[in-house]
């Protein structure tokens, strides 16, 4: 519902849109006349649906679907360049739900209410698939409004979400506000995008009896989870990820299908002692094939995978160690070694 013009126009050009699906209006902004200026502008695209009797004529062929069809594409923020674009199957979209409702514990009982738009991984596999997978209730909230989110958790009983490290924080040290809200039915909240700290994940325990979920991906990789079942230290939650390389089995599912590795930012040269820096690269079901449109071989592609295919993420880890002593104290079950 966001999208303008200046983003709508490339990213049909670049998928060769044959269709735009939006509706008439929403608050100030008239989406029905925006979509027919974007169809002036862009020869593929054929239809503008805005209402169910927009819908053409006649049906189309039954397609079989193969789980490495693209389903959807998901677009980048853009803070390197231009916005790019990241085709998702029904296999990848499927690995990262499981990952998402194994974490969570989620069941037919739960109310997930989701602060996303459908236009992500955070909002299709955070939220949307899980809820798909399981049952139970699903609370959509977009634009994003502290007051009317607080409410829905009282009102709709939610007993998960997943908010931002600053957002939970704030809440935090806002009593006066938590005081006159009800958040007694969320059993748990995940987080990411930013560096959660300690204090955090430890005072929502603490005080409310609300677990934190540590998540790490983005579009192109969904990667990393600390969750209360396989570290259920808060401390250690919140500064710690699985490495999936290690001797631990972790509970999650996803850990069997994900491998991960550091390599050195300069060199390139695998990193396998502890306190070292390197980049962070992952393989596995989760990780998309490849940008649209990028031809083998190109720079865009070069840049991302390395040599063997791993998806470059970008970011810096160090493992932190590996000793039974140090595991005791990540509060692993012998269970899960």
């Amino acid at each position: 519902m966001s999208y303008r013009e200046h983003e709508l126009v490339p990213m049909c050009r670049r998928t060769g849109a044959v269709a735009l699906i939006t509706t008439t209006r929403v608050g100030d902004h008239a989406l029905a006349e925006q979509a027919s200026r974007v169809r002036a502008e862009v020869p593929s695209l054929q239809h503008v649906l805005t209402s169910f009797a927009d819908i053409p004529d006649g049906r189309a062929p039954m397609h079989v679907a193969d789980v490495n069809d693209c389903v959807t594409i998901c677009w980048t923020s853009g803070t390197e360049a231009a916005p790019k674009a990241v085709p998702r199957c029904h296999a990848d979209w499927l690995v990262m739900a499981l990952g998402t409702q194994w974490a969570a514990r989620l069941g037919p009982a739960d109310v997930l209410l989701s602060p996303f738009p459908m236009t992500n991984m955070a909002g299709i596999s955070g939220m949307f698939l899980p809820w798909l997978m399981v049952g139970g209730v699903f609370v959509p909230h977009h634009p994003f409004d502290l007051t009317v989110f607080l409410q829905q958790i009282a009102e709709n009983r939610a007993t998960y979400t997943v908010a931002p490290p600053a957002l939970l924080t704030m809440l935090l040290h806002r009593e006066d506000l938590m005081s006159t809200v009800d958040v007694s039915s969320l059993r748990l909240v995940g987080s990411g995008s930013a560096p959660l700290t300690p204090w955090m994940v430890r005072s929502w325990a603490e005080r409310y009896g609300i677990e934190v979920i540590n998540f790490f991906g983005s579009n192109e990789g969904i990667a990393l989870v600390s969750d209360p079942h396989d570290v259920p230290d808060p401390d250690h939650r919140a500064t710690y990820f699985p490495y999936y390389a290690s001797k631990v089995r972790w509970n999650n599912p996803v850990a069997a299908r994900t491998a991960v590795k550091l390599a050195d930012p300069t060199t390139g040269a695998a990193v396998t002692v502890a306190g070292q820096p390197g980049e962070l690269l992952i393989a596995g079901p989760s990780v998309f094939a490849g940008y649209l449109n990028a031809k083998p071989g190109t720079e865009l592609d070069r840049s991302c995978f390395d040599a063997d295919g791993w998806f470059r993420t970008g970011d810096v880890f160090e493992i932190a160690g590996e000793s039974d002593e140090f595991l005791r104290g990540m509060s692993i079950a012998p269970r899960t070694w």
